[in-house]
């Protein structure tokens, strides 16, 4: 663990989370595994999200659509040569083994928590492993300009003909954040407002969220998503309770190889 009184940081660890401060103000927590108080599958995500005033951002099974769990990456349509096998969205015929976890400052003075998980599939009553999945959360300094983090998740098929896809009707999958009051957010992408549709909306390299009618949440949030390092700029968004969500792949699907793993990483910005 960190050196609290040169860096701020401060990690406690349970059995199946670890909670993060920075100068004593709660910023995190990271579930690696799962908790006895919800389903197996639920792991592998971050609630609460706290602000810079220590105001939770986040919420996790909620009753509008209880699979949503902080900020959580997944992928409804997961298929092998065509068929499909899995949903990891809301956990069906799907199996994750955490591997491996790990947490500590860096070099830099970030802070740095790696995990390691590989998926199975239940379907035709196999525990076939199809996927390692590697997480790499990278946590910032609170300094004059806000508050910043990424997740990194490289994904590497352990089958041949292995794919994930968006949902047919909307194109949502990959990483989600299900924030609170989200239906009092304003949108904004390259300076102009968003309104939310049915199915994804294009948008520039970064996207924007605020809450005017809310003094209680941060005055902007923004999300950005990058695909191999190429900006994401697909996004399915909510002006009602549901998640946001930079739809990778959107419609259709797309191949995990076994030798050039797929990496998929979110930036967040908390605005001073």
């Amino acid at each position: 663990m960190a050196n609290a009184v040169l860096t701020g940081w401060k990690a406690e660890q349970g059995l199946t989370y670890v909670r993060l401060y920075h100068r004593n103000k709660p910023v995190m927590t990271y579930h690696f595994g799962p908790c006895r108080n919800y389903e197996p599958w639920r792991m592998n995500y971050i609630h609460p999200i706290h602000g810079l005033s220590g105001a939770v951002l986040t919420e996790n099974t909620p009753e509008d659509h209880h699979h949503q769990r902080g900020l959580f990456w997944a992928w409804r349509e997961i298929y092998l040569l065509g068929e499909k096998i899995a949903d990891g969205w809301e956990g069906h015929n799907i199996r994750f083994e955490p591997l491996s976890f790990e947490h500590a400052e860096d070099l830099d003075g970030n802070y740095t928590l790696r995990a390691h998980y590989r998926w199975y599939s239940t379907k035709h009553d196999a525990d076939l492993p199809i996927m390692d999945e590697a997480v790499v959360i990278t946590l910032h300094p609170d300094d004059e300009h806000g508050r910043r983090f990424s997740v990194d998740i490289t994904l590497k098929a352990l089958v041949a003909g292995l794919s994930l896809g968006g949902t047919p009707d909307k194109g949502y999958g990959g990483p989600s954040v299900r924030f609170l009051h989200s239906e009092d957010i304003t949108i904004r992408t390259k300076g102009q407002a968003v309104t939310a549709q049915f199915a994804a909306v294009e948008t520039g390299d970064a996207v924007a969220f605020s809450w005017p009618l809310r003094p209680d949440m941060p005055d902007e949030i923004e999300l950005s998503c990058l695909i191999n390092g190429t900006p994401w700029t697909t996004w399915v968004l909510r002006q009602e309770k549901s998640m946001q969500n930079a739809a990778y792949p959107g419609l259709g699907s797309v191949p995990v190889d076994m030798d050039a793993p797929l990496n998929i990483r979110l930036n967040w910005r908390q605005v001073v």
